[in-house]
């Protein structure tokens, strides 16, 4: 066993303490416990809210740009799901081109996700600031 204090000196031990040391804190950091998570959540809600303020109170050339295109995009795809909607009693066969129009082109998860960034966000700050009572 006398060979074997050869390749153990207190530096070695030490380095290997503090790299198993490391590893359990890291793997302790890699799970959030539920109340963790919604600290987390809160502060990432947070921020993302705070972004969308100051989005919301620029008047810019693409603040405007961005607000003609959201409504372009919602515009489209309500007028697209009402038009197939009314022609349905006419032609289903149309009707069903329509949609699957619609469902090819993904413009759903686009109006989703403009609606949910842009309108939705637009209604909470008028709801937090107190216009819509």
């Amino acid at each position: 066993m006398a060979w074997w204090n050869v390749f153990v000196t207190t530096k070695m031990v030490d380095a290997a303490a503090d790299t198993i040391k490391t590893g359990a804190s890291m793997l302790d950091n890699a799970f959030f416990t539920e109340q963790e998570r919604s600290a987390a959540m809160q502060k990432f809600t947070e921020t993302w809210l705070s972004i969308q303020d100051k989005i919301a109170s620029e008047n810019s050339l693409s603040s405007i740009t961005r607000r003609i295109l959201a409504y372009m995009i919602m515009g489209t795809f309500l007028a697209l799901v009402v038009f197939a909607c009314l022609i349905w009693r006419l032609d289903q066969a149309w009707s069903a081109y329509v949609l699957k129009v619609l469902a090819e082109t993904q413009i759903g998860v686009l109006a989703v996700a403009v609606g949910t960034t842009y309108f939705v966000f637009y209604e909470y700050r008028k709801t937090k600031n107190g216009a819509n009572k």
